[in-house]
């Protein structure tokens, strides 16, 4: 959780955010670590690029337009009519061959099924699904967050078993930074399981906006 601020009359010195690594090149959001309710703005060195609140789990995710490999990045926040001084700058990374990885399903993957969540996708880039009779079933473009570790859910239209999918990702498309990933393994589509499998029971916390 990150910091809350609870002003009391006190008077406090908001530390700077942190811009959190890695920025690729092409990403549409940046993700930055600052204190809960806090508006933190992002800058390159053209001047301001976005801005959004922080939320209870210490991050925000904020908006920007496409960005450029080399460019220089930092963040403030405020809060309770204060500013904080700028964050370390950050410099967003550029690619080559070898930063298209190839996908991996890794889950199995059933008739029933309306998502596929292929494993190492690069922040920004744009997931693929295809069958091996029809093509492409589906994609989805992704953001900067490092909460996914490296997976993406993709929806995708309905499949029959017996046919087979596979994914790829295309990183900063229609740029001349173009890169795209050799497909994954090609991977069976299950019948419906039968009983369908329970969910392990969670706990649920008052305020969670989800599961």
């Amino acid at each position: 959780m990150g910091d809350v601020w609870e002003p009391d009359g006190t008077t406090f010195t908001i530390s700077p955010p942190s811009l959190i690594n890695p920025i690729y090149a092409c990403s549409e959001s940046v993700a930055v670590q600052g204190l809960s309710g806090a508006v933190v703005r992002v800058y390159d060195g053209t001047g301001l690029q976005g801005s959004a609140t922080v939320g209870g789990s210490g991050r925000a995710y904020v908006n920007v337009a496409p960005l450029v490999a080399g460019s220089p990045l930092y963040a403030t926040q405020s809060a309770n009519g204060q500013t904080s001084d700028p964050s370390l700058t950050e410099f967003v990374q550029g690619y080559n061959a070898s930063d298209a990885p190839t996908l991996k399903i890794e889950h199995d993957v059933y008739e029933c099924g309306e998502r596929i969540s292929p494993d190492g996708v690069i922040p920004g880039a744009i997931v693929f699904i295809e069958e091996d009779q029809t093509g492409q079933i589906g994609s989805a473009a992704t953001n900067a967050s490092p909460s996914r570790q490296g997976w993406w859910p993709v929806p995708h239209d309905p499949m029959p078993p017996q046919k087979l999918v596979r994914a790829h990702q295309v990183i900063c498309p229609d740029t001349h930074e173009q890169l795209v990933s050799l497909p994954s393994d090609w991977q069976e589509v299950l019948p419906q399981p039968s009983p369908l499998p329970t969910v392990d029971p969670v706990q649920f916390h008052a305020g969670a906006t989800s599961i």
